[in-house]
């Protein structure tokens, strides 16, 4: 039978490992309390939960304290949310750094190699910002009203002036057009060719049915007239120029395709040359097997003029351990597993970064180096067969007939 010391977890904010020897929490329910005068009761009512509170003390504790406690000061500066994992409570929570609140670090000589934060969080909610938004259902009962009262006039005065037999005539063709059309489309849909937008020529239809029917006792306004005129060679003028770019954009997607293919060739021929030479690749990332001997070795180059660190992270991101290393170096690091609490890490694959201090800028680069054996290609250009890996070009850093290390 477990105890809760087995379901206690390591604490984290932001992948950042740190121990919590203690934690403050804060939490309930919101509410408002109305008073009124000359009366004994009150009113009390129920606001909803309060946002959970929480006061961590965290410390980064070893030979290397210092650049765990600059990873740690470099999460709480990030904006937003972060993930903390909690000790105490044993589970994940999305949580900010508490609004017009500060973190505090404690350093003394007598505790060396010791950082003390005091960090207050409060946890992260939804966003809930009100946005505006526009009532398209009454936006568009407000168009359909517009129209039938238009209609309804332009009926009216047609009536008036043609009388009752142009009223009748229009309405038996008006229903002679909808039986013969319904008639003649069978069971396909009556509106299967309808086109969903309007080209100039439509535009120019349009135009010139409302001329040809405005009233001539109150004809088109002349500046309304002109600005239509001005609105159909615009979408002319557009429609115009979209095709040819439409023309323009193939050509050229034509012209790069053809480059493509003609660099394509001359890399796979040249890439024959690489057989026989040494070839320096970026590692990005290694395996680890828990409990093997010796660990991993690594090769690291370092750039002049940089404090750099190793940083062995795991697949979600998390800072699994810190290496400090010599700027402007060639140098091998083994790394035999272990954490920054001082406990093994488990088999899997993790990524490797070679930064400043801070974590601000790269400062080199893990690396491995031997003969290419062969030359393999696929869908993604030219493979260069080292180790029994077959590694992309984007990844080499170096070829030659020696090794680069030789060099150094």
């Amino acid at each position: 039978m477990t105890s809760y010391i087995d379901r206690l977890r390591p604490g984290s904010f932001r992948g950042v490992p740190f121990k919590t020897p203690s934690h403050e929490h804060e939490g309930g329910r919101r509410g408002s309390v109305h008073e009124y005068p000359a009366r004994d009761d009150i009113t009390a009512q129920d606001l909803g939960q309060a946002p959970d509170r929480f006061s961590i003390t965290a410390i980064v504790i070893g030979r290397d304290y210092d650049i765990a406690r600059d990873a740690l000061i470099k999460a709480l500066r990030q904006p937003g949310p972060g993930k903390l994992v909690h000790r105490y409570f044993a589970t994940e929570i999305d949580v900010l750094l508490e609004p017009n609140k500060t973190y505090r670090i404690v350093e003394s000589e007598q505790d060396g190699g010791k950082a003390t934060f005091t960090i207050p969080f409060i946890r992260a909610g939804l966003a809930t910002n009100p946005s505006v938004t526009s009532d398209r259902s009454q936006r568009v009962n407000e168009a359909a009203d517009k129209a039938l009262s238009n209609i309804k006039v332009q009926w009216n005065r047609d009536a008036d002036q043609h009388g009752p037999e142009w009223l009748r005539d229009q309405l038996v063709g008006a229903i002679n057009n909808v039986n013969s059309t319904v008639a003649s489309a069978g069971d396909q849909s009556v509106f299967s060719g309808a086109i969903k937008t309007l080209g100039k020529q439509d535009f120019l239809t349009l135009l010139v049915t409302q001329m040809r029917y405005q009233d001539p006792l109150q004809p088109q306004d002349n500046t309304a007239y002109v600005a239509q005129l001005a609105q159909f060679s615009q979408l002319e003028g557009t429609q115009n120029i979209n095709t040819s770019i439409d023309d323009l954009g193939k050509k050229i997607t034509d012209l790069v395709g053809n480059q493509s293919n003609s660099a394509s060739a001359i890399t796979n021929a040249s890439a024959t040359n690489l057989i026989g030479k040494y070839a320096r690749v970026n590692a990005e990332d290694i395996a680890y097997v828990s409990g093997q001997n010796g660990g991993v070795t690594l090769n690291v180059h370092t750039d002049a003029g940089t404090d750099p660190v190793l940083s062995i992270l795991d697949k979600d991101g998390a800072i699994v351990n810190v290496v400090p290393l010599t700027s402007g170096t060639e140098a091998q690091v083994n790394w035999d597993g272990s954490k920054m609490d001082g406990t093994k890490a488990a088999t899997g694959n993790y990524t490797l970064k070679v930064t400043s201090r801070d974590g601000t800028a790269q400062a080199g680069y893990a690396y491995f180096e031997n003969k290419v054996n062969g030359i393999s290609y696929a869908k993604d250009g030219v493979r260069l067969e080292i180790n029994g890996q077959q590694i992309g070009m984007d990844q080499v850093l170096h070829v030659g007939d020696e090794p680069l290390a030789s060099d150094n």
